[in-house]
């Protein structure tokens, strides 16, 4: 055995045992600067071994060991006994080089099947070697813990990618519209045009080419709702299309289709001019409740949102049409929107609409049904189930681990420090494992969550200094690239928010505080107005509201709605009517006076 390998070995394997260092008391040395002498004796502490070396020629010397002997010897010469049991019982170089190999794998921040597999190679040429010699119990035990803890992170972090990015379909071709469709197009037409057909679609002047385009889209928006439901193992029955024939039962007169039995009204939304992924026209005139033939029971809305395309390609979708343009935004019922109001009632003033006026639902407003989040919902379950989460502590991960654990409901105390959080982050952490403790994973009740928060902390006298609204995002979003968080920001907690409004919402935040020197603490009370427009008053007894955040009511010259969205003060002038002036087209309010735009409704 070479010298130099023999000491770095005996170094390793004797560690902090004064009984296997006296072994070599009585042995010869040679120094590389001091000469031969004699070891004649051994002590120790927690830190360091001392070896008493007498050196021929020298006094006596102490040299301090601590993990590389080289440092001191050059030369030492073994008991038999030792070096018998060296060869026999314990490592040799080339386990001792597996072990490293095994411990600078069990240490990588990314364990994924590759690595994984090449540790798995390692550990099976181990269980070879131990099946040639009695390898220590201790170093089993320790290959094998890594072993686990290389499963149980490779495990975790399989699983959190299917929780944090959940396998949806909620995208569709834009469908072609078959003659019945047409048909059933011109009923809706007021009054009705019973000879409907694709002509007098294609030459119709352009007043009644605008509202022929909005019922046609509606139309293909029915369709594609029946396409979402069937491709999830729905039965659907298509309710609407039944009013084109003679003595048809009246069901269509309160929704469109029946879905498994229950009874689902399809509201379709066309994306705005300047706001692509924004709409203004999903308004709702009632919910409806269907109480004949001894059926009660509440009339589920789903949300549909299109693309606005010309008339023409409507009727024949181009390819880029045929691409999954069109968005199915989820499902809303009446009481979804009152257990929203209930729930945060105590903090946000729900304002109701004008008896005349509609109702807006917001695109947070809708959910996808359970059915849709199944391997999601399965993932967590395992995640959850963990018999334990001290390999969380004790990893890195490349994915930002706080979200996985809120939506798994795992305890985030038993995995962060104290420290690793500032006091408002860890109220804030509280507030939405409790929020989606009560309600589950929900888009509607995550995003309210998060403007009660803010309008908490606006308060001047709860304002922490490191507070900021862009730090609410470590806590919904999952992945991380170069220090910055996923770009999509379309799934926090593992929700589809296809149209980013969490992502939205958090920008809108940000301008309001830092808006004018901070002018969001002056205010003290606040109301959503139809659930998507946030106002606030300085004192409860101002007779007027202030526009806080906003879309843009107004309509263009050619007659198709503005749809600027988010309009935001602190980036939207503020209007003497204390509502925010868009600066695409200079709506604020209808009846205002100082408006350079009264083109449509507040």
């Amino acid at each position: 055995m070479d010298s130099q390998k023999q000491i770095k070995y005996f170094a390793r394997y004797a560690g902090s045992s004064l009984e296997i260092w006296n072994s070599i008391v009585g042995q010869k040395i040679t120094h590389k600067s001091e000469g031969t002498g004699d070891i004649v004796g051994i002590e120790g502490n927690n830190d360091s071994i001392y070896v008493k070396v007498q050196y021929v020629n020298q006094a006596k010397k102490y040299q301090a060991v601590e993990s590389n002997l080289m440092r001191v010897f050059t030369h030492l010469t073994l008991p038999r006994a030792v070096e018998h049991n060296l060869e026999t019982h314990y490592w040799n170089f080339e386990q001792e080089d597996l072990l490293n190999q095994l411990r600078d794998l069990a240490a990588q921040s990314s364990i994924d099947q590759s690595n994984f597999d090449t540790f798995e190679a390692k550990y099976n040429q181990l269980m070879e070697m131990d099946q040639q010699q009695a390898l220590p119990k201790e170093i089993i035990q320790e290959i094998n813990g890594y072993r686990q803890k290389l499963i149980d992170r490779m495990r975790f972090s399989d699983l959190s990618e299917k929780a944090m990015n959940p396998n949806v379909r909620v995208r569709f071709p834009c469908p072609g519209p078959n003659e019945r469709d047409i048909k059933l197009v011109g009923k809706w037409c007021k009054p009705p045009r019973n000879n409907l057909d694709r002509t007098s679609l294609i030459e119709a002047d352009s007043e009644d080419k605008r509202k022929l385009n909005r019922l046609l889209s509606a139309r293909l928006a029915e369709k594609v709702a029946m396409d979402f439901y069937q491709n999830y193992g729905k039965t659907v029955e298509d309710i609407s299309i039944t009013q084109i024939y003679e003595n048809s039962k009246p069901d269509w007169e309160d929704y469109d289709l029946n879905v498994d039995g229950l009874p689902i009204d399809v509201k379709n939304s066309r994306e705005s001019q300047h706001s692509k992924d924004r709409y203004t026209e999903h308004c709702i005139p009632q919910f409806k409740r269907i109480k004949r033939s001894r059926i009660n029971r509440e009339v589920i809305i789903s949300g549909v949102f299109s693309p606005y395309l010309p008339l023409p390609k409507l009727l024949i979708p181009t390819k880029s049409q045929r691409d999954g343009r069109i968005l199915f935004l989820g499902e809303t019922t009446r009481e979804k929107r009152q257990a929203l109001k209930n729930e945060f009632n105590d903090s946000i003033d729900f304002a109701e609409p004008n008896p005349e006026s509609k109702y807006f639902f917001p695109p947070w407003m809708f959910d996808y049904p359970k059915y849709v989040y199944t391997e999601r919902d399965k993932a967590l379950g395992e995640l959850k189930g963990f018999p334990n989460f001290a390999f969380l502590k004790e990893a890195t991960f490349e994915f930002n681990l706080i979200p996985v654990t809120i939506a798994a409901g795992i305890d985030l105390t038993a995995i962060l420090d104290n420290g690793t959080l500032a006091p408002w982050e860890w109220g804030f952490l509280n507030q939405l494992r409790n929020r989606m403790g009560k309600y589950g994973l929900s888009l509607p009740f995550l995003f309210l969550t998060i403007l009660e928060h803010f309008l908490n902390m606006a308060d001047p006298s709860k304002t922490a200094p490191d507070f900021k609204p862009d730090k609410y995002r470590k806590f919904l979003f999952g992945k991380e690239f170069y220090g910055e968080f996923d770009a999509e920001f379309d799934k926090p907690l593992g929700i589809y928010d296809p149209l980013k409004t969490v992502d939205a919402l958090i920008k809108a935040l940000s301008i309001l505080q830092t808006a004018e020197g901070g002018l969001i603490r002056k205010f003290r009370t606040f109301r959503l107005r139809s659930f998507n427009i946030l106002q606030g008053k300085s004192d409860p007894n101002d007779r007027l509201w202030t526009t806080l955040i906003a879309y843009c009511g107004g309509k263009l010259e050619n007659g198709s709605a503005c749809g600027k969205s988010p309009l935001i003060l602190g980036e939207s002038e503020l209007c003497e009517c204390r509502r925010l002036i868009c600066p695409e087209c200079g709506f604020c309010c209808q009846t205002c006076k100082g408006a350079t735009n009264t083109w449509g409704i507040y």
